[in-house]
Formats: C-alpha cells, structure tokens, sequence
C-alpha cells in the first residue's frame, strides 16, 4: 500500500480482493461457471449441426432414390410418379385435416401399389419423411 499525506492507496488487486470477499465468491468461480455454460452451449449448437447434417443426408438419400425408382420402373412409372405428385402435392395444403387425409390417401395408394418390395419400401420412406416435414410446419 502506497500513503499518500494520510490517503491510502490500495491496488486494483487489493481493491478486487476485497470485493470478492464482500460478495462471498471469487473470480475464479466466475469464470468456471461461464465456461461451463458456454461449452455446454457450444456443444448443443454442435449437436444441432451434426443433427441437420444428418437430415439432409437422409432427404438427399430419399431424392436419389425416387429418381432411381422412376428411372427404373418401367412398368409402373406412371404410376409411380402419379403418387409422388400426389405426396409432393400435400406441401401445399394448410389445413392439417386436409394433409392427414392426403397423407391417408397416399398410404393407401402405395400399399396397392403394384411394384416391388423396395420399391414401396422407398416410397413408403419417402412418404413418411414428408409427412414428418409437414407435421413440423402445419
């Protein structure tokens, strides 16, 4: 401690000292507790990342196979790409009523679908992963 003509002047480190002391924690704790929060933050932001990633994978996987399903069927392609017309056709509806009824309408049309098994298994996905889009939004 400096004195000056009576005046004492203490340093910063004497006067953050004593203000920890009045406040019953430290600094240190401080800090941990905001490193702590951020590092928890940053860890569900990467979460959330790494789960977006994941969803657009899969959506990209449903659309390359839709494209290879319609190039491939040759007997059933109309039919096939009637009903993912009809699925795509849904995004547009607002009313959640209406995207169940469509969403109903669509199954049963893949179940009587006259196609392969993988071929109404990657409808059937392709049906579901829109279905979980619109579910999101309406």
């Amino acid at each position: 401690m400096v004195d000056l003509k009576g005046v004492k002047i203490r340093s910063n480190e004497e006067i953050f000292k004593n203000i920890q002391s009045q406040m019953g924690y430290n600094l240190s704790d401080i800090n941990m507790a905001v490193a702590q929060e951020e590092y928890e933050k940053r860890e569900t932001y990467i979460h959330e990342i790494i789960d977006s990633l994941k969803q657009i994978q899969n959506n990209t996987a449903n659309l390359a196979s839709l494209v290879t399903l319609i190039n491939k069927s040759n007997e059933n392609q109309d039919e096939l790409i009637e009903i993912i017309v009809e699925l795509l056709s849904i995004a547009k509806e607002k009313d959640k009523k209406e995207v169940d009824s469509g969403f109903r309408r669509i199954l049963n049309k893949i179940s009587t679908f006259n196609g392969d098994i993988e071929t109404v298994k990657s409808l059937m996905t392709f049906a579901t992963s829109v279905m979980v889009i619109l579910s999101n939004i309406t």
